[in-house]
């Protein structure tokens, strides 16, 4: 019970869809390489890089500004912000202490842009 499967492309390597697959694993493992030196994951810098941009001087970005920039769901973005707060990458400061808000501020020894290959 072999079926050939029904595409148009007569090879694999002729799926735009494969080799989109091929290039995004292809652009992880890179990632993963330079931020292993780091010990960081490219979760944990994509939402650093997010609080980067985020803060300003009117103020800090709280973990739903986060969710809202980055397009990922408010438990991803706690777990991943945790870790960032045991890494002592991020600091938390409450603001207001109904619902537990708070911002959160890059520490000044994160250098997003001082990864170098």
């Amino acid at each position: 019970m072999n079926k050939k499967l029904n595409t148009k492309f007569d090879a694999a390597e002729s799926s735009p869809g494969f080799l989109f697959w091929k290039v995004a694993n292809l652009h992880q493992r890179l990632q993963r390489q330079v931020l292993k030196d780091l010990d960081i994951s490219p979760t944990q810098y994509f939402l650093l890089a997010c609080y980067f941009f985020l803060k300003t001087p009117e103020g800090l970005p709280t973990q739903t500004d986060i969710c809202e920039m980055a397009g990922l769901d408010k438990m991803l973005v706690s777990d991943t912000t945790k870790a960032l707060l045991r890494k002592k990458l991020v600091i938390k400061k409450i603001i207001k202490m109904i619902n537990a808000h708070f911002m959160l501020n890059l520490l000044k020894k994160v250098n997003l842009f001082a990864i170098r290959q």
